[in-house]
């Protein structure tokens, strides 16, 4: 794998992106013909609208350091803007791990230090310096300071692919038992208590979830084999990244037909995972009519 300076960089951003964008545009286009339509029903329309509208085009969104930039339209897809980024960010950070792995090391653990400080400077926000708005801005969208996130998964990545002794199944059982046991406690932490938000949206769980995917993706354990032959549980990791540009959409919907939760995350969630699934039945449906026709 090879790459040519900032160009090269551009290039391969756009075509890890490129998969998942013509969902973004169909979601993109879906979510901004209701918001005119209500403009015009309601006679109020926002120009800056158009200005979101382009962000979102050209997926530079989560730059924008407010909610109504950030989380215009399909609010979700700010993370395909932090995506685009932290892809061509990618392959000048795998030359780095490759020629100098200690180095890397540092760089990673460098990022992850200065977004805790950050989330440390920002504690008393927003009574002190900002706004929530711009507080959350900071600390969960800003592609800038995801990069540690980001750097964290890389060097995880490396190093699954590089180790060497594997633990044995009785053991890697137990672990996958007890990082089961971690999140659904975080879970419950997270959602039971208000805590310090510039904590909580992000750095909270980077540690078990860095773990929790090392471990799991080893399938040493019984735990992890078990959801690897799992048809429901393939199915769900299939199609996530389109669930997930999909999803706001989807319960945005449901809730005009039903207030009680329970009833509401189920319906969405199935809602999500069947429209996900029609989305790339058609896709590939497309995909090998215009492989058809090229081929003539």
């Amino acid at each position: 794998m090879s790459w040519g300076g900032i160009t090269g960089d551009i290039s391969f951003a756009v075509k890890k992106i490129k998969k998942i964008y013509p969902l973004h545009l169909i979601t993109l286009l879906a979510v901004a013909a209701m918001i005119l339509l209500s403009n015009i029903v309601h006679s109020n329309f926002d120009w800056n609208q158009i200005g979101y509208f382009l962000s979102n085009i050209f997926l530079v969104q989560s730059w924008l350091p407010f909610s109504e930039g950030y989380f215009s339209f399909n609010a979700v897809s700010w993370y395909l803007s932090n995506a685009l980024f932290l892809y061509f960010m990618f392959p000048r950070f795998l030359r780095i791990i490759r020629k100098n792995k200690v180095r890397a090391m540092q760089i990673t653990t460098a990022s992850v230090v200065l977004q805790l400080l950050i989330a440390v400077l920002l504690f008393k926000s927003p009574d002190v310096w900002f706004s929530e708005n711009i507080t959350k801005w900071i600390t969960y969208i800003c592609p800038l300071y995801r990069v540690g996130d980001f750097l964290v998964g890389c060097m995880t990545g490396y190093m699954f692919l590089k180790r060497k002794d594997r633990l044995d199944s009785k053991v890697s059982t137990i672990i996958e038992a007890a990082i089961l046991i971690i999140v659904v406690y975080q879970i419950y932490i997270y959602t039971k208590y208000d805590f310090w938000q510039a904590y909580k949206f992000d750095l909270f769980w980077i540690p078990i979830s860095t773990v929790f995917i090392f471990v799991f993706a080893s399938c040493n354990g019984w735990i992890s084999k078990t959801f690897s032959r799992n048809r429901i549980l393939i199915l769900i990791g299939d199609v996530s990244a389109q669930s997930f540009l999909i999803h706001k959409i989807v319960i945005e919907f449901c809730k005009l037909f039903m207030s009680n939760k329970v009833v509401l995350t189920m319906i969405s969630f199935i809602g999500t995972l069947i429209c996900s699934v029609i989305y790339l039945k058609i896709e590939y449906f497309i995909m090998c009519k215009i492989k058809v026709t090229d081929e003539r």
